[in-house]
């Protein structure tokens, strides 16, 4: 994530007065920034030397209209767009969501598994991961057959291998080692 992205996420991340401000600005820039990557012609007019200021902002107001911005999330995408940072937009809605999950005392994780689990399971792994990370957690659970059994858990930067591939590999390099 660069600095800049991070810098321009935590200064709209404060302007948001309340929490609930804070949680519809992150999600009016998770909108535009799918909208971002779905379109490569509000990418290429963002960039066109040709188009003047005033038809640039023109453009992203009726973007903001069209998805029913407040004010607020209106004025910060013209910011960006006065400063030539569009295309830092959707490394600053990740950066928002960011600030957002640890001011509501969220983690995401994410679950991998060889075979497809039940929900008794997955809510089995979610209490345990809430107990040790002291968060609420919001799982995203994947399928990887080449694991052949077991599962793995990402929370952040830290990661809990419990795969039958990886007690496989374990197991190997200790008795080459031994």
């Amino acid at each position: 994530m660069s600095s800049l992205a991070s810098r321009y996420a935590q200064a709209i991340f404060e302007l948001g007065k309340t929490s609930e401000d804070r949680a519809r600005l992150n999600d009016e820039f998770a909108k535009v920034a799918a909208l971002w990557e779905s379109s490569q012609e509000l990418r290429n007019s963002a960039h066109d030397p040709t188009l003047s200021k005033d038809l640039r902002q023109s453009i992203w107001r009726k973007l903001a209209a069209g998805l029913s911005l407040s004010n607020l999330g209106t004025n910060a995408l013209l910011l960006l767009s006065d400063r030539k940072r569009s295309v830092h937009i959707p490394a600053i809605a990740t950066q928002l969501q960011q600030l957002c999950e640890d001011e509501q005392d969220f983690v995401r994780a994410e679950i991998t598994t060889a075979t497809p689990v039940s929900e008794a399971y997955i809510n089995t792994l979610r209490q345990a991961l809430e107990k040790v990370t002291h968060k609420q957690v919001r799982l995203t659970c994947h399928v990887d057959a080449s694991m052949m059994g077991g599962v793995i858990a990402q929370v952040g930067d830290y990661r809990i291998d419990g795969s039958l591939k990886h007690h496989l590999t374990q197991l190997e390099d200790h008795l080459l080692n031994a």
